[in-house]
Parts: C-alpha cells; structure tokens; sequence
C-alpha cells in the first residue's frame, strides 16, 4: 500500500492493459459517478494519457508503515 499527497481528480485502477477511471465531479457522490473502461489498443490515446498519470502520482509516493505492535506467534504458558 502506498500513500501520496497530491490533489487527486480522478479514481485510477490499473490492471496490465486495462484501466478503470472515475471522475470525480462536483455534487456527485462515488456511487453515483461514471465510470470509464479503458483498454490500451495502442502506442497513443486515453489509456496511455491516463496510464502516464498514473505513473507520475506514483512516483510522488511512499510506502506506507505499519507501526502497531507485532503479535506474538508464541505459544503462552
């Protein structure tokens, strides 16, 4: 999991060639947004406008910690 800290208009959901996007528009809740699909069919268009989005927020990113206590896999006594 990782964390950024830019303004983010869109939801992106990236799986290999495929792409889900959600605008996110003024007044109107998640559930209710559209919803594109977007398949890379070649070197240019959408996905790949969408695809170097996605890429330049990721770069912006860190990992994020987990600082709770570890659970012990011992046994007690």
């Amino acid at each position: 999991m990782r964390q950024q800290d830019v303004p983010l208009y869109n939801s992106v959901f990236r799986f290999d060639d495929e792409m889900l996007v959600t605008p996110h528009l003024y007044a109107t809740p998640g559930e209710s947004a559209a919803m594109l699909h977007l398949r890379r069919l070649g070197p240019n268009g959408m996905f790949v406008r969408f695809a170097t989005h996605f890429d330049g927020v990721w770069a912006t990113t860190t990992p994020v910690r987990d600082d709770r206590p570890k659970k012990s896999t011992r046994a007690r006594s």
